[in-house]
C-alpha cells in the first residue's frame, strides 16, 4: 500500500522483470509514462474512483503523482520483492 500526503510522487523508476498494477482506493493520481530512456513523458494517466486501474507493463519507466491531500494506492505485483530489479532514473 502506498501513502501519498499532499501533491507528492514516487521516484521515477521501472521494474525490470515484472508487471505492476496500480488500484486507486482513496484520491486522485497521475500516472506518467516515459520513453525507453526516460528523458520523455509518452502517456499520462489519470487514476480516480471512476478509472481506479492501472497495469504498467515490465520495464517501463513510470512515476506516480497524487492530486489529492490523501491518495492511497494499492501497488500489486509478483513477488518476492527485490530491489535489485527496480532501477531508478538519477539526474
Amino acid at each position: 500500500l502506498i501513502c501519498f500526503i499532499g501533491q507528492t510522487s514516487s521516484k521515477l523508476h521501472r521494474h525490470r522483470d515484472k508487471d505492476e498494477i496500480f488500484h486507486l482506493l482513496k484520491g486522485e493520481a497521475e500516472v506518467f509514462l516515459y520513453n525507453a530512456n526516460a528523458s520523455e513523458i509518452t502517456q499520462t494517466i489519470i487514476l480516480n474512483l471512476e478509472s481506479p486501474m492501472l497495469r504498467i507493463s515490465k520495464d517501463t519507466w513510470h512515476r506516480i503523482q497524487s492530486r489529492s491531500d490523501l491518495t492511497l494506492v494499492h501497488e500489486i505485483c509478483s513477488g518476492p520483492f527485490n530491489k535489485s530489479q527496480i532501477q531508478i532514473k538519477t539526474e
